[in-house]
């Protein structure tokens, strides 16, 4: 039996560029490793790593006045929609300016 096809984050060609091991998971294909534990370890150790947890929520917002409530909760400009594939970084906040997680 299959399944449906699994979905791919803003981040997914760079996983197969630097060579990750991709897996299905949650209906996404995310990578689960990398060169190896240890070279994960010490990269971060010595440098910086990125967690991918764009497959972990998502929201839907409708109506006339969506984009506006976007600008109001999100801390960069939602601007134009963007292509398939790219990513805007940002947080979204909560009515007293705190960060929602």
């Amino acid at each position: 039996m299959t399944g449906a096809p699994l979905l791919q984050t803003a981040l997914h060609e760079t996983h197969v560029r630097l060579g990750a091991r991709m897996v299905g998971f949650a209906g996404y294909d995310m990578p689960v490793q990398y060169e190896g534990i240890l070279a994960e370890a010490r990269a971060v150790r010595t440098g910086a790593g990125v967690f991918d947890v764009s497959h972990m929520g998502r929201i839907v917002v409708e109506g006339a006045e969506a984009r506006a409530l976007l600008d109001w909760v999100h801390t960069a400009d939602i601007g134009e929609a963007m292509p398939v594939g790219r990513a805007r970084y940002g947080l979204v906040c909560n009515e007293a300016g705190g960060i929602i997680d």
